[in-house]
């Protein structure tokens, strides 16, 4: 599956992104390119080496252990977060990633989060356990500053393109964004407060770096066990999410 953005979609950003940056450029006294220099700057410090996440429940674990492969919501019918339909994510997916409405799950990408993100807010709906990815799936992740499905409809019609997080891009976030002043990520990413990664390719087991059961949760026996012959490391912690050394 290669990754793509729908050339309409990319026409409506152009179309809108000037006059916004003007207007951003100016609340700072600053030009245009240097607003553009000083976000992207931001944007890389922020998104480089960090680890890929996804988070899930407990049954949403087990369940991908024994099918070894990770399942997105068009093979589920469910979703850990507060998206209710399938549909609404094909029209997205459609609308922004030139994916057909008829794709197949293995034609779509795999929703987690970047390292960093707010990880005590809404990102929390979507499980207490994180799944950490090999830092080879940087290769083929793809990232947002907000949610693919809800910070264009919330965001006022904001429109953003998502870029390869080999590659980041200021289009990575809503026109209405002000990366330049924020203190954070998660300051750049809207009422989510966390960074969409889209992972293409599929996932499996062996893409695993670790999995951590957070806030105090513990394994059960069946992913102990699977633990146990894996190539992943198991752990749990207090927080609300792992730590990594930089």
């Amino acid at each position: 599956m290669t990754a793509r953005i729908n050339p309409a979609w990319e026409q409506n950003y152009e179309a809108r992104r000037c006059a916004g940056l003007r207007g951003r450029a100016k609340s700072l006294g600053i030009d245009v390119s240097e607003y553009v220099e000083r976000s992207e700057r931001k944007l890389r410090a922020w998104v480089e080496g960090v680890a890929i996440r996804i988070r899930v429940k407990e049954p949403g674990l087990t369940q991908f252990l024994r099918d070894e492969k990770y399942k997105v919501m068009e093979e589920t019918g469910v979703s850990g977060g507060d998206l209710q339909t399938r549909e609404r994510r094909r029209k997205v997916e459609q609308e922004i990633l030139d994916i057909p409405v008829d794709a197949s799950g293995s034609e779509r990408p795999v929703s987690g989060y970047l390292e960093g993100s707010d990880e005590t807010g809404p990102i929390t709906n979507w499980g207490l356990v994180v799944l950490e990815l090999d830092p080879d799936v940087r290769s083929r992740t793809w990232f947002l500053l907000g949610d693919l499905v809800d910070t264009p409809t919330r965001g006022g019609g904001a429109v953003l393109i998502p870029q390869p997080i080999s590659h980041p891009s200021m289009r990575a976030a809503g026109g209405k964004t002000d990366i330049a002043s924020a203190k954070g990520l998660p300051d750049a990413c809207g009422e989510h407060r966390y960074a969409e990664a889209l992972i293409y390719g599929g996932i499996t087991p062996n893409d695993l770096k670790r999995v951590v059961y957070t806030q105090g949760q513990r394994p059960s026996e069946e992913v102990r066990a699977f633990a146990r012959t894996a190539q992943w490391e198991l752990s749990t912690t207090d927080d609300a999410a792992p730590t990594n050394d930089r």
